[in-house]
């Protein structure tokens, strides 16, 4: 067995780290083991070097050793020492002499590649190192010459050498792995795993090697050796109170913890901001040497966090402050981590200060917590206040409302905390922008989540008044709000019929996006942008806009996974249309498959509903379709919509129909349709190339009407006129309009309308001479049985050819045959 020279003398007394052993075995060139004071750093690697086979040294570093000059001399020195290096070398007695870094290293190098055997070098507090080169150095020297190194680092506020970063594949050993395990604990107390007192020993500690040896030496003196139940209880409460209160902390000292406790974690200037104490920094250093916490870093920020039985002691004594004060001091945590974009902590510490105007505040600009992971810390903040209060804050009140509203098992409490919104306090012209489009954001949804589009209209103009009236500076601060109240606003116009100003909101929220936005804000207006765009046919604008959606998440923006929630619904819309552009049908159905979580979602079923109409087209199945929607809109299915887009599920499921054959149906849910409506013009001038009637389908299509057609529109009724105008012998006119048709598909990008264009069905509909026979006899008014009669048959025989005709003429009755067979020009 080798020895390490100078090592530390682990005590034997002390539990065997056997996992650690084993990760430290796996040693190649360098490890590094990280962690603060009181984590066991140097037990556990003395422990494993002693079970060594190599030889080597351990230095700690200290003031005098730790530039690089003087630090590599003392690992030479210890070298020859330990019998490793010649003590007669040149090199080696004039290295002290060396002053040029770049000297330096050569000859290093040169001294180092004698080592007679491979030699390990334990660096211990290595963060006191104040020279990077120093790390170079070792990265280079491991890797030409037989030294290996495990640096053993402190993790604290004020870290010299960064030695996370020293090599491309180190052995790391963090804080987490060296915490105890529940195993390692039940073998300090001599006990079962499942014992509960070992679990409670674990939560109060968290497994800090230094406090859970105290703590299961403190349970032994006093139980002689058998664990009774409440032992270890009791000794967390002494040993940690001991720790505190009776080791020599000045009062002011104690008082600087109790209410630095308060916050989960904490930094020296937000504890300066609620003590006033400018030597935060060196009290937190003094604590974690005292083992009540730990500094712990992430590129440039430092916190300290205490110990979770220290914490759970100082918040217990903190929770005897004066009312005044502990409301000072959470309002303090709320607007320091509100500046230092902390979400949760800022609206949390706002509420416990009772301070609910900040808390709106906060609420407001982190609106992307909504519907993100953090939803269910968001809603239980938010349950602890009161209806009254909610009342005087209706900000507080839509954030509820849209966090439960995200499941349908919440439906009666969302639209109780929507009602509280609308009906509470008054938002004046004296309350910020902001507010007012949000609140009013939230009425336009409540009002068309129950039907009434002319209210939800006039709160969508409103909401969309008070965006345009936000400084641009709040805008920058709080943008991801202000880009998601876009894109409901113009969900809201959508759904009522205004589709060009929903678009222009859409387009103006999705430039809102930086790079600095984080959450939803980013996702939801650029796809509804996209999704809109494609369904009106104006695919150029569309692929910009899911171009940019393909390149939005990562683990910075707090939406890894947008596309599978609720805010990226339209994007998979805008890629189902326009792969039913280039002829791809099953990829289309496909992308619709991902939204089928948001078929029972307010904002999105109808246009999910809509976009499968023409994938069931195109897949041969338009029954199918019609089914589909027949289902979706009988009551209760799907949450109510608007009656604009009731009126659109309508007519799209009539196109279905006459696709279908079934003109008799079509033919009924047109007659209830305007043809005022761009949508309800087309499919009833479709309706009247199906049934041998041209004229009145280029009369429908010239109708005057106040709306302008979208861009798909306006193609589909061009195509429709150029077809009605051909079948009547108007070639020019024909020609003309599928010219003006192909020069809009061009400039849209637009290669396949998802047009049906429908045959007359008397080509359709093959009748036999008896079956034409009986059409004659139909028109006289003659009866079944003079029918018969003059056909020399039965009554039943009439009665079962009549059967086979009027399914041929899709019709119900003798009226219906007869008008179904004039529209076939069959009479």
């Amino acid at each position: 067995m080798g020895a390490l020279y100078g090592a530390f003398q682990a005590p034997r007394s002390f539990l065997a780290r056997r996992r650690l052993m084993v990760r430290l075995d796996s040693l190649r060139d360098l490890a590094i083991v990280r962690a603060p004071t009181g984590y066991g750093k140097s037990v556990a690697v003395a422990q494993w070097a002693d079970a060594q086979p190599r030889s080597g040294v351990w230095l700690s570093v200290n003031s005098e050793n730790s530039s690089r000059a003087p630090f590599w001399v003392d690992v030479v020195r210890r070298l020859v020492q330990a019998g490793l290096l010649p003590a007669d070398d040149p090199q080696t007695l004039t290295l002290g002499d060396i002053a040029p870094d770049t000297d330096l290293r050569e000859a290093l190098r040169s001294i180092l590649g004698q080592l007679r055997r491979p030699a390990l070098l334990v660096i211990d507090d290595a963060y006191r190192l104040d020279d990077a080169l120093i790390a170079q150095d070792l990265v280079e020297f491991v890797t030409s010459t037989p030294l290996e190194a495990v640096v053993i680092a402190r993790t604290q506020g004020t870290p010299g050498q960064d030695w996370s970063v020293t090599a491309a594949e180190p052995l790391v050993i963090t804080a987490q792995e060296l915490v105890f395990s529940v195993d390692e604990i039940a073998e300090l107390l001599g006990d079962d795993a499942r014992a509960p007192h070992v679990g409670a020993l674990l939560e109060k500690t968290g497994g800090i090697p230094l406090l859970a040896r105290a703590i299961a030496e403190n349970i032994r003196v006093r139980s002689n050796g058998a664990i009774r139940r409440g032992d270890t209880q009791d000794a967390v409460a002494r040993v940690l109170h001991s720790l505190v209160f009776h080791s020599g902390l000045a009062d002011d000292t104690v008082g600087f913890a109790l209410r630095t406790s308060i916050p989960d974690r904490i930094d020296a200037a937000l504890a300066e901001a609620i003590t006033g104490r400018k030597d935060a920094a060196e009290l937190f250093d003094d604590f974690e040497q005292r083992g009540l916490g730990a500094w712990f870093r992430r590129n440039d920020s430092a916190w300290f966090s205490y110990t979770p039985g220290v914490r759970d002691l100082l918040r217990g004594k903190a929770a005897k402050l004066p009312r005044t004060e502990a409301r000072r001091i959470h309002a303090t945590i709320s607007r320091y981590t509100y500046e230092r974009d902390m979400a949760i902590p800022a609206i949390a510490r706002a509420i416990a200060a009772g301070d609910l105007d900040f808390a709106e505040i906060a609420v407001a600009r982190y609106y992307w917590l909504y519907t993100g992971f953090q939803w269910q810390t968001v809603e239980a903040l938010l349950s602890t206040v009161s209806m009254p209060a909610m009342r005087n804050h209706p900000v507080l009140a839509i954030a509820m409302a849209l966090l439960l509203g995200q499941f349908a098992r919440n439906r009666v409490r969302t639209l109780e905390y929507m009602a509280i919104a609308t009906t509470g306090k008054r938002l004046g012209p004296g309350t910020p922008p902001l507010h007012r489009a949000l609140v009013a954001t939230i009425q336009a949804g409540s009002m068309r989540s129950l039907g009434q589009e002319g209210r939800a209209r006039a709160a969508a103009r409103r909401a969309d008044a008070a965006l345009h009236e936000i400084d641009p500076d709040e805008v920058a601060t709080n943008e991801s709000l202000i880009a998601i109240l876009y894109g409901h606003t113009g969900i809201t116009y959508l759904h009522t019929g205004a589709v060009d100003r929903a678009i222009e909101l859409f387009e103006e929220g999705a430039l809102l996006r930086s790079r600095t936005m984080r959450g939803p804000g980013q996702v939801l207006p650029n796809a509804m942008a996209a999704g809109v765009l494609a369904a009106e046919g104006r695919l150029v604008e569309a692929r910009e806009h899911v171009e940019v959606a393909r390149q939005l998440g990562g683990p910075e923006t707090g939406i890894e996974d947008w596309h599978h929630r609720y805010q990226g619904a339209h994007y998979w819309i805008a890629e189902a249309l326009l792969a039913l552009d280039a002829g791809e049908v099953e990829a289309a159905q496909s992308f619709l498959h991902e939204v089928d979580r948001h078929l029972h979602t307010i904002e999105f079923w109808p246009a999910i509903a809509l976009t499968q109409a023409h994938v069931d087209r195109q897949l041969g199945d338009p029954l199918v379709g019609a089914a589909a929607i027949e289902a979706m809109m009988r009551p209760g299915a799907r949450p109510t919509t608007t009656g604009y887009l009731h009126d659109r599920l309508h007519i799209a499921r009539a196109a279905l129909l006459l696709e279908a054959g079934r003109i008799a149906e079509a033919r009924t849910i047109l007659s209830s349709q305007s043809t005022a409506n761009w949508d309800a013009a087309i499919a009833t001038a479709q309706l009247h190339l199906a049934t041998g009637q041209p004229q009145r389908a280029l009369a429908v299509l010239a109708e005057k009407r106040a709306a302008r057609p979208s861009t798909r529109a306006e193609i589909d009724a061009l195509l429709l006129e150029s077809v009605a105008a051909d079948r009547l012998g108007h070639s020019t006119t024909a020609r003309a309009a599928a010219s003006r048709a192909e020069a809009l598909k061009r400039a849209a990008a637009l290669h396949r309308p998802l047009l049906f264009i429908p045959n007359p069905v008397a080509a359709a509909i093959a009748l036999t001479e008896r079956e034409r026979v009986l059409l004659v006899h139909l028109g006289s008014g003659a009866s079944r049985g003079q029918i018969a009669d003059d056909l020399v048959v039965s009554p039943n025989t009439v009665k079962s050819q009549l059967r086979v005709l009027y399914k041929k003429l899709d019709a119900g009755s003798r009226d219906e045959a007869l008008q179904h067979a004039r529209d076939a020009q069959l009479i």
